[in-house]
């Protein structure tokens, strides 16, 4: 019974075997077919990903340009806009003239930027003094405004080379300067030797707030002319008067300090000689004579000043067909120095400065306005009626009064009567030389 059992058991294995085998040769066969039936599928395949892989590899040994974009940096929008202190005062002396508020001035003067010259109510008069008001419009507007005089004044053009005096929000300050005597450079030591000890000289030179101003009369048909016009002309006349008031004064001479009034011209007892003629050789005599002034002082940055006209004809000067300073004259100098040149020079003086001992402020001017102003019409020329005539009542050094134009023969006019408008305009300045012996004049120039 149990001999029947087992082979039954071993035969039913040996069908089994026989049947998976036959299945795993089917299975085999079918799968043999179906590589074949794919083959030309795979062979396409194939070779298109063998193509892919070349033109890869093609492009990847061409060398790569990359742009790269940097993000732009974030913006901060000021949380308090502060206007150039000339668009300030120029956009009110055009609102007195257009008879229109000054908001609506700036946003024909500015498109788009007259929010800038909005600012809070003051509880009190503000003043230069003041923090987070005028102190800061003072300081903004010295720059812009000395930039805006360069083109067409000898004096921005020096304070724009020259030493920037910290002077906002001060009645006055002291610089200090190297005279140019005592020694505290260094020496070479050894090791373990004694360091040397030397002394130096410091000076100091003394800078007060002090003031120009002047009155003009404008007849109010300018307030026919559009918004901007007016605004052009004001600010036209504004420049050139303060151009030509600023050099009047610092290329003369003869015009001294006087304490609490006026500060001196950089020339005022300076070095100076008549031109040595109008020739060739007497150009080289005089221009040498200047700089030998100022050598022994060792300049750092000397220029040469001299009007727009006598440039002209050193352009113009010629030998054997040459024009000897022409192209010298096209880059802004002459015999290596930088040239200062402007029409409000005096025509027969040449001058020298060292910039580097020049110190000065020159913050944009006060201007204010008035329709309703009485106006005694006295100069300072010296010549009748005058503010400085002996029967003058003087208050300050020279001050006239409306009840003293009687007497005086003085033209007193109301700008209400006339029908115009008076403009002020007050000009802070302080400036002075660091040092002796940096400047020097010629006259009597012909050349």
């Amino acid at each position: 019974m149990n001999a029947a059992h087992a082979n039954t058991r071993n035969n039913t294995r040996r069908k089994a075997s026989a049947e998976f085998e036959r299945m795993a040769h089917e299975k085999a066969f079918d799968e043999t077919v179906k590589v074949f039936e794919d083959a030309p599928k795979l062979a396409r395949e194939n070779t298109a990903l063998k193509a892919e892989v070349a033109a890869l590899k093609q492009q990847a040994d061409r060398p790569v340009s990359v742009t790269v974009t940097q993000p732009r940096p974030a913006v901060t929008k000021d949380t308090v806009k502060r206007p150039r202190s000339t668009d300030i005062a120029f956009a009110k002396a055009t609102a007195h003239f257009a008879q229109r508020q000054i908001a609506q001035v700036a946003e024909d003067l500015w498109p788009g930027r007259e929010g800038e010259l909005q600012r809070k109510a003051a509880t009190a008069p503000a003043s230069t003094t003041d923090a987070a008001w005028a102190a800061e419009l003072v300081e903004h507007g010295v720059g812009p405004w000395v930039e805006e005089l360069r083109p067409v004044s000898v004096y921005a053009a020096m304070a724009a080379g020259g030493v920037a005096l910290p002077m906002a929000g001060l009645a006055s300050i002291t610089m200090p300067t190297n005279p140019g005597t005592g020694d505290i450079s260094g020496a070479f030591v050894a090791e373990k030797a004694t360091i040397p000890v030397k002394s130096g000289v410091v000076g100091a030179v003394n800078f007060q707030r002090l003031k120009m101003a002047v009155l003009s009369v404008f007849t109010n048909e300018l307030r026919d002319v559009s918004t901007p016009g007016i605004e052009a002309v004001i600010r036209r006349n504004v420049v050139a008067d303060t151009a030509e008031m600023l050099d009047g004064y610092v290329l003369d001479p003869a015009n001294g300090p006087v304490a609490g009034i006026s500060p001196g011209s950089p020339w005022f007892g300076a070095a100076n000689q008549p031109s040595a003629g109008t020739d060739l050789d007497s150009v080289i005599a005089d221009i040498a004579y200047l700089t030998g002034i100022i050598t022994a002082k060792r300049p750092r940055n000397p220029v040469l000043i001299m009007d727009n006209m006598r440039v002209q004809r050193l352009r113009m000067m010629r030998e054997a067909g040459v024009f000897l300073f022409r192209d010298e004259i096209e880059r802004g100098e002459l015999f290596g120095l930088p040239l200062i040149v402007s029409a409000t020079v005096p025509a027969d003086k040449v001058y020298v400065i060292d910039l580097a001992d020049f110190a000065s402020w020159l913050p944009a001017p006060e201007i204010d306005t008035s329709g309703s102003a009485t106006v005694a019409l006295a100069d300072d020329d010296g010549v009748a009626p005058t503010m400085v005539d002996a029967n003058a009542v003087n208050d300050a050094g020279g001050s006239i009064h409306v009840s003293d134009a009687a007497g005086d023969g003085a033209k007193v006019i109301s700008s209400f009567q006339i029908n115009a408008t008076v403009l002020r305009m007050v000009q802070p300045i302080a400036h002075g030389m660091l040092r002796t012996e940096t400047a020097a004049y010629v006259t009597g120039v012909a050349w």
